[in-house]
């Protein structure tokens, strides 16, 4: 998911939600979202915090959590 993260529109979004994503995991995002969330209240986020985001970062605060190991 991380290659098309900047990418938006109704094929990326429908590929992710519906389809298969690049991994050819059916509803990709979800596992994404999961990894990602987990791995950023691991690293002392908040959930209240998380929900903050501005818009303007969030594609920096899932790549950065997809980095984390």
């Amino acid at each position: 998911i991380a290659p098309d993260l900047k990418k938006a529109g109704r094929a990326v979004a429908f590929k992710y939600t519906f389809g298969n994503g690049n991994t050819g995991m059916h509803r990709e995002v979800y596992c994404a979202a999961w990894i990602a969330m987990g791995r950023l209240v691991k690293s002392g986020k908040t959930f209240p915090e998380l929900a903050r985001v501005p818009e303007n970062r969030m594609i920096a605060t899932v790549r950065a959590a997809l980095a984390m190991k």
